[in-house]
C-alpha cells in the first residue's frame, strides 16, 4: 500500500515538473518582420549581409499589456560588439500606449501614446539642431510647444493641431541697437487665430 501511494505521489510530481513556465521566453524566426500578439514573451534577431543588426525583446506585463525593446548591435574595428537600446514600444490591447521612444544616427522621438494616439509630453530633435517640443492630445498638438533650429526659436501654443493665440519668434542671428545704443535681441511677436496669422 505504501509502495502504491509513493508511486502515485511521484507521477504527480513529475506532472507538477512538467508544466511551463509562463514567464518564458520563446525565440521568433529571425528577420521576422513582427512578433506575435499570441505568445507572452519572445525574442528574435534582424540579420543584414549576414551580420546581426538588430535584437528585439518582447515581455509581457498584465493581460494586453506588452512591451517591446529594440537594441542595436554594431561592432568596432577591435570586432568588439556594441549594443544600444534604440526603440521602446508599449502596446495595449494591440495598440500603442504609454511611453514610446525612437532614436537613431541622425534623429530622436520621445512621448507618450493613449490608445494608439500621440497624447502627453513629445520631444523630436534631428542633428542638424532642428527640434521641437510639447504636448499632443489625441494625435493633434494642443497647447504649449517650442520649436527651434539652429539659428532661431519660437514658442507659443496650439490649439486642436493649430497655432492659436501669442507666438514669440527670436533669430539668434538678427540683432538691433536700442534707444541707449545697446545690442538687443530682435524679437518678433505674432497672434493666430486657428492657424491663421491676425494682424494687429
Amino acid at each position: 500500500m505504501k509502495n502504491k501511494l509513493f508511486f502515485f505521489l511521484f507521477l504527480i510530481s513529475l506532472k507538477s515538473f512538467g508544466q511551463e513556465f509562463k514567464e518564458q521566453y520563446q525565440w521568433f524566426f529571425p528577420n521576422s518582420q513582427s512578433i506575435s500578439s499570441k505568445i507572452p514573451n519572445e525574442y528574435g534577431i534582424k540579420q543584414k549581409d549576414g551580420k546581426v543588426k538588430e535584437l528585439i525583446v518582447k515581455t509581457t506585463k498584465r493581460k494586453d499589456c506588452y512591451q517591446v525593446l529594440t537594441f542595436k548591435i554594431s561592432s568596432s574595428d577591435k570586432n568588439i560588439a556594441m549594443i544600444q537600446l534604440t526603440k521602446v514600444e508599449n502596446y495595449k490591447n494591440g495598440k500603442l500606449h504609454g511611453y514610446y521612444m525612437d532614436t537613431g544616427m541622425s534623429f530622436s522621438t520621445e512621448g507618450y501614446y493613449k490608445n494608439g494616439k500621440k497624447n502627453g509630453f513629445w520631444a523630436e530633435a534631428l542633428d542638424t539642431g532642428i527640434g521641437e517640443s510639447g504636448y499632443y492630445k489625441n494625435d493633434e498638438k494642443h497647447g504649449m510647444w517650442e520649436e527651434y533650429t539652429g539659428f532661431s526659436s519660437a514658442k507659443g501654443k496650439y490649439k486642436h493641431g493649430k497655432m492659436h493665440g501669442l507666438w514669440i519668434m527670436i533669430n539668434e542671428d538678427l540683432k538691433i541697437i536700442n534707444e541707449k545704443g545697446e545690442e538687443e535681441q530682435l524679437i518678433n511677436k505674432i497672434y493666430y487665430k486657428n492657424g491663421v496669422e491676425v494682424k494687429k
